[in-house]
């Protein structure tokens, strides 16, 4: 049986928005972004998997854009393997440039509790979906509160 191919990333255009990557400074300090941006007046979007799964990179902090990169990543529902990153520059809502794209190893699914209330229980964890007991990403588990 033949697998589909998987979406990439629309072509590259413009040469002032570099991006070669990004790094997980751990949950209480963010997610770092290798990038440069020489257009001062441009917004620039982290695009997680496809352009409209972005985050708003412009005036924010590793530790700032964590909880939005947790979700743009959760919201691809990929866990524990590699999605595409690339980066967009925009100026009035219209596209300037984006950059080529790079692969990331995402987290492991987050627990959510369900049915549970998200509290953390014996039964709530036997009954999680996927069974806790996949390899995960190499970088081992953590409670946070993150929401």
């Amino acid at each position: 049986m033949a697998v589909p191919p998987q979406p990439t990333a629309p072509q590259p255009t413009g040469n002032w928005l570099t991006f070669n990557g990004m790094k997980d400074l751990g949950i209480e300090k963010g997610f770092d972004l290798d990038f440069s941006n020489t257009d001062k007046e441009a917004t620039t979007f982290l695009c997680i998997g496809s352009e409209k799964n972005r985050v708003k990179i412009t005036g924010t902090s590793p530790r700032s854009r964590r909880d939005d990169v947790l979700k743009a990543i959760d919201g691809n529902g990929k866990w524990g393997e590699d999605v595409s990153l690339w980066m967009t520059s925009e100026r009035a809502e219209v596209l300037t440039a984006r950059t080529r794209e790079v692969k990331y190893k995402t987290h492991v699914k987050p627990f959510y509790g369900e049915p549970y209330k998200g509290e953390l229980t014996i039964t709530g964890i036997a009954a999680d979906d996927p069974k806790m007991t996949y390899p995960g990403n190499g970088k081992g588990r953590l409670l946070s509160t993150f929401p």
